[in-house]
């Protein structure tokens, strides 16, 4: 020890006089012996023994959330840990997970119990469910959350037990966790049809209704339970809130009639009174006022900060909630407003037949309270005034009584009806909250509220009461927390030392244990007739002379004794001990309220759950089978059932249910007397602690191993962070399998780093022993295992979710992309289509414009031609072949195709047509003019030269003249008849010389028109057959027509080079023609493909497909059409190409022969010019 003071420093000051115990500086400078001086915070001096000098732990001077992790720990650290955060205000320290350490702040916190702290705790359990909120501050909710969880994974339920003094804020702690539980069913689904407010709602709205009737102030706490109450919170196997049930315990009922200075009643006695004189809507005929007015009341009728009348609406809200009818609520303030009118009730005395008696006949008190009771005034006067005994013979005797008799029958007549209000009240609300069906595996959570150790100046028969029921709970505490775990660690043969820890069996034997405990001892006392306190008291001192549990408060005391309780030495008072255990009830008080109008006073006297043999009264319990036994039997066992018997056998029942569940503890803590924030009484918070065992519990819990686990659970549990180990074959040996289990989890923890306690678990006969942060790193490592494989859970199904996604987008695009391509195909083709029928358009336009062209120039030259015949003074013969015989065909033909072409809108033939017509009209018209004066002046001429060659009648000449006359006039017959006109005069003999040169003009012509032939079969031959002519005059002239004919083959060559390109154009027209047919094909077969891919998916497009498939065919159709008429248009060409040079040949030899004739040069020209704007 002196070690560890000589390298610590810092040691523990015990005997503080204020703290108890202060951490102080050690004067390593001072040499004060067997003593350390020590110096405090504040500059004062301790001298404190070496022997007994603590070390600090440097950890709790500032305070932890868990005191197991304490390296050394000691009463001073835990003392000082505490204090240290309370000046924090940080209230709540744990124990290891099943003990919390709650400190009344005495004021409000901000934050600590908002709804958004409620709801961090829930999604953090929700986040890591094993942790039950190890990663946040020790909290009431941690502990709550805890309870449920543990609810859920252990199949089991659970307890949570409340315990501390008068004012440690047991309630407040109790309405916080019911409303976190509450809280946790937010997220839960509710079944159709339920009522109208959740099961949660309703419980929490019990709890208003159950202070307002049951708490009141005293002078260590302002809302201080007068009665115990277990809340049951039911559960479906998947955590869902089904019901609660509500057991109350002992209502302290004294207090109706009678409070201690600085104490209050209960608070709905004040809370009615403020809301009457409010003017609230409440039953008629109440007559209520001022509390301070009624004998009940008066007492402290205020609360600094509370406010009577919301607190009141408040209740009735709740009320409502809970599914009280209008005639229940009224009711119930009606018998709240009696018992206050009851407590003003005057006793005038009244001596007859010399005895003391009262009269009530004249007090308005007592006929108000018979009015809002229902109960006739006659019967209650008879009540108060007398009472009714019955003698051993069954004779009754009737019995004045005087004004104390009548104020102690007033006053039991108040506590009775007020104490079985609140039975009701209770089962009321139960019937409200319970869940009448049948329900397979429910488990449970219960919160115990029950009054804490009370130690007051004046401690009576109700104190005994409270006291003990805290040490069965003490005891409770002990049994699960040293007792059973110290059995357990020896049964299952684990290496352990005992921790000595204070037991209290022996004072609940003094207490309880039959034939001599003090409860005994005061049920037997309250069956004689003569026994009176002080007998009572008497039998007390000489039963326990030697006892170190009861004995004498003083030397000189008459009427108190003292026990010694866990908590400390509490001094009684015997006073009313035996009036208060019996708490009988006069037959004719029960008579009286039995003839109650109203139904629900009735109730309470006639229904046995609200009898005192019948309590608790917190829902239904099995009724005892009713036998065949003497009703007088049953009467008289019924009255010598006493309070005591009555409340052991109800904690009996108690610590019963809780020994099957699993309990958590939450230990509240008085910081001061004055119910003052921000003052910790250090001394007197020491001593609660030592009361509650905390030093010994903290002790166990180090030592102990708080997880045992089934080996079978444990290795389910957490098999998972040893995969290859496998329990195989029918039988496995789960033993073996946890040790290689919690092995390898050791070893992998101390790798990281972590330190871990010795020996943080040993196997045992049956389960696995394990310190608890040992199973929160394998809690740790479970999460960790199971987020990595939820996340590859997730990265597998987000993989497949996108994997999906992508195939659905991939499909959709696949869709979108099929419907734009066969769209923008559909586009495509519609305008090669609209492009091909342009250049259709165009080309038939082009190749109908050029044909006729070309059959114009071809008739415009074969008229040329014909005319040039006619003019040289041809026979009739060939003029008259030009109408009907085979050189016509050709000018029907192009006449034909030229009127189809102008029966077409679209060529634009008509004007040309017209044009053409009118020219070759002015043409013919000329040229015929022309012919006949050229025949009428040869003729002349012919006959003139006749003349003057001397030709005679009979000269052989003159034969031929007579014949060139009569062709001349065959000819002009033959004009005639083709309706020409022209000149007929029959030639001269003078002309007759002049017969031969025409002749011989005439073979000219016949040799040129066959030279002109022969050029165009044969054009690639050079050379000309010389012209056979008679006479020289004219050979200089066959020159020049011979120059003129080789001008004119060299004029077709040029012709047939044109015509050439011309073929070759026209081939190149044909390929694009070819290829406009490839793409329809291409087209065509895409569309195919188009419709036959999306047959299912474009029925809309189908149609339009099939549309454009006809119209691509007729296109094909229209187009193949055009590609077989391309050859005929070819040769056509070519024909027409020779015809154009032709009759430029012959335009020319016309020129010349009517230059040499000098007839009519002019209008030749002008046919010239006519021909070649024709070509």
């Amino acid at each position: 020890m002196e070690l560890i003071v000589k390298e610590a420093r810092k040691v523990w000051i015990p005997n503080h006089p204020t703290h108890g115990y202060r951490p102080g500086q050690v004067d390593d400078n001072a040499d004060e012996g067997d003593h350390l001086l020590v110096i405090d915070i504040e500059g004062k001096k301790f001298q404190v023994p070496k022997a007994e000098a603590l070390a600090v732990d440097p950890a709790c001077l500032t305070g932890v959330d868990d005191l197991l992790t304490l390296g050394d720990f000691n009463e001073p650290a835990l003392l000082h840990n505490i204090r240290v955060r309370y000046e924090e205000d940080k209230i709540y320290t744990g124990i290891g997970t099943p003990i919390l350490i709650s400190v009344n702040p005495y004021q409000n916190i901000e934050g600590l119990y908002s709804v958004e702290r409620m709801r961090e705790y829930k999604r953090f359990a929700a986040k890591a469910p094993s942790q039950a909120g190890g990663g946040l501050p020790i909290h009431l909710y941690s502990v709550a959350d805890a309870a449920y969880r543990a609810m859920l994974q252990e199949k089991a339920s659970q307890s949570i037990i409340i315990s501390g003094e008068s004012g440690a804020g047991k309630t407040e702690a109790t309405k916080r966790m019911l409303a976190y539980l509450a809280e946790l069913q937010s997220s839960k689904p509710h079944d159709l049809g339920q009522r109208t407010r959740s099961v949660e709602s309703q419980v929490l709205d019990a709890n208003p209704v159950l202070e307002a009737f049951g708490n009141a102030k005293t002078v260590r706490n302002d809302n201080s339970s007068r009665f115990g109450k277990f809340i049951e919170v039911e559960f479906d196997a998947n955590g869902k809130l089904l019901s609660a049930q509500i057991s109350n315990y002992l209502l302290e009922k004294c207090r109706i009639v009678t409070q201690q200075p600085e104490e209050r009643n209960y608070h709905i006695f004040y809370q009615l009174c403020a809301a009457a004189k409010k003017g609230a809507d409440l039953p008629a005929g109440l007559q209520l006022h001022a509390a301070e007015d009624f004998e009940y009341s008066k007492v402290c009728p205020t609360i600094s900060g509370v406010d009577d009348v919301a607190e009141f609406a408040a209740v009735l809200e709740c009320m409502v909630s809970l599914g009280f009818s209008q005639e229940e609520r009224d009711t119930i303030f009606r018998v709240i407003a009696a018992v206050l009118h009851l407590g003003e009730a005057q006793f005038t005395p009244c001596p007859r037949e010399g005895q003391d008696g009262i009269s009530v006949a004249n007090d308005s008190s007592v006929s108000l309270s018979c009015e809002l009771l229902g109960l006739p005034l006659e019967q209650m006067q008879d009540v108060l005034e007398h009472k009714t005994l019955e003698d051993p013979l069954t004779r009754k005797i009737i019995h004045m009584q005087d004004a104390a008799s009548a104020s102690f029958t007033r006053h039991s007549m108040a506590k009775v009806i007020y104490a079985r209000l609140f039975d009701w009240l209770v089962w009321r609300i139960n019937e409200s909250i319970c869940n009448k069906g049948l329900q397979k595996d429910v488990r449970k959570i219960g919160l115990l509220d029950i009054y804490g150790f009370e130690v007051f100046e004046w401690n009576s028969f109700e104190q005994l009461c409270i006291n003990f029921a805290n040490e069965k709970l003490q005891q409770h505490f002990n049994m699960h927390m040293f007792t059973l775990e110290q059995r357990l660690y020896t049964s299952e043969g684990i290496t352990w030392d005992h921790i000595q820890y204070q037991n209290n069996q022996h004072i609940i034997d003094t207490l309880e244990r039959k034939p001599l405990g003090l409860f005994c001892l005061i049920d037997s006392e309250c069956l004689m007739r003569s026994a009176t306190d002080a007998t009572l008291l008497s039998k007390i001192q000489n039963s326990y002379k030697n006892s170190n549990v009861i004995s004498k408060a003083s030397r000189f005391a008459t009427t108190e004794f003292k026990v010694s309780h866990y908590a400390g030495d509490v001094v009684y008072s015997v006073d009313t001990f035996l009036e208060k255990n019996t708490d009988k009830l006069h037959a004719d008080v029960v008579a009286l309220f039995k003839e109650s109008k109203l139904e629900l006073v009735k109730k309470l006297f006639t229904d046995p759950r609200f009898s005192p043999e019948a309590k608790p009264a917190g829902g239904p319990r099995p009724l005892r089978r009713q036998t065949t036994r003497n009703m007088d039997d049953q009467r008289r066992e019924r009255q010598n059932v006493t309070v005591s018997m009555m409340f052991r056998e109800q904690l009996d029942r108690l610590v019963e249910d809780l020994n099957k569940t699993n309990p958590r503890y939450v230990r509240c803590i008085k910081p001061n007397a004055l119910k003052q924030p921000n003052e910790l009484d250090s001394l007197d918070v020491l001593r609660q602690l030592r009361c509650a065992g905390m030093l010994e519990a903290i002790r166990i819990r180090r030592a102990g191993y708080a997880v045992r686990r089934p080996f079978k659970e444990f290795f389910s549990r957490f098999r998972v962070l040893a995969p290859h180990l496998v329990a195989a074959g029918s039988d496995p040996d789960y033993r073996s399998l946890c040790q290689r289990l919690v092995t390898e989890v050791e070893e992998r923890v101390c790798k990281q780093g972590v330190a871990l306690e010795e020996k943080s678990w040993q196997m045992g006969q049956t389960r696995v022993f394990m310190k608890e942060e040992l199973e929160r790193r394998m809690e740790q490592m479970i999460v960790e295992s199971a987020k990595r494989q939820v996340q590859t859970i997730q990265r597998c199904w987000r993989g497949f979710a996108q994997r999906r996604k992508f195939q659905q987008l991939r499909n959709a695009a696949l869709q979108f992309q099929a419907a734009a391509r066969m769209a923008l195909r559909a586009r495509s083709f519609q305008s090669l289509r609209s492009a091909a029928l342009e250049v259709q358009a165009s080309l038939k336009a082009s190749l109908a414009s050029a044909h006729l062209q070309r059959q114009k120039i071809a008739a415009t030259e074969i008229q040329a031609a014909l005319r040039t015949f006619g003019a040289l003074g041809a026979p009739p013969e060939p003029r008259e072949d030009l109408s009907p015989g085979p050189a016509a065909s050709p000018v029907r033909d192009l006449e034909t195709s030229v009127r189809k072409l102008e029966a077409s809108p679209k060529t634009g033939l008509g004007t040309v047509n017209l044009d053409a017509s009118i020219r070759n009209a002015a043409l013919n018209l000329g040229g015929g003019g022309a012919l006949d004066s050229l025949r009428s002046e040869l003729m002349a001429r012919l006959e003139g030269g006749g003349r003057d060659a001397g030709v005679e009648p009979g000269h052989p000449l003159s034969s031929s003249l007579r014949q060139v006359a009569a062709e001349g006039l065959s000819f002009k017959d033959s004009a005639v008849k083709n309706g020409k006109s022209p000149v007929q005069r029959i030639p001269d003999e003078e002309e007759f010389p002049m017969r031969k040169t025409i002749i011989n003009q005439r073979k000219i012509m016949e040799q040129l028109q066959q030279q002109f032939k022969d050029a165009l079969d044969k054009p690639d031959e050079d050379e000309i057959k010389p012209l056979e002519l008679d006479g020289e005059a004219s050979r200089e002239q066959m020159q020049q027509l011979q120059d003129e004919i080789k001008k004119l083959r060299r004029d077709i060559g040029t012709l047939k080079a044109s015509l050439s390109s011309c073929q070759q154009d026209g081939q190149a027209r044909a390929l694009e023609a070819t290829e406009y047919l490839e793409q329809v094909s291409s087209l065509k077969a895409q569309l195919e493909d188009i419709r036959f891919a999306h047959r299912d998916e474009l029925n809309v497009e189908r149609k339009q497909t099939q549309d454009l498939r006809g119209e691509v065919d007729r296109l094909n159709k229209r187009l193949q059409d055009k590609e077989g008429a391309m050859p005929a248009v070819h040769w056509r060409s070519e024909a027409e190409q020779a015809a154009i040079s032709c009759h430029a040949e012959k335009e020319k030899s016309n020129t010349r022969a009517a230059g040499r004739a000098g007839e009519k040069p002019q209008e030749l020209g002008a046919a010239k010019i006519h021909a070649e704007q024709g070509t």
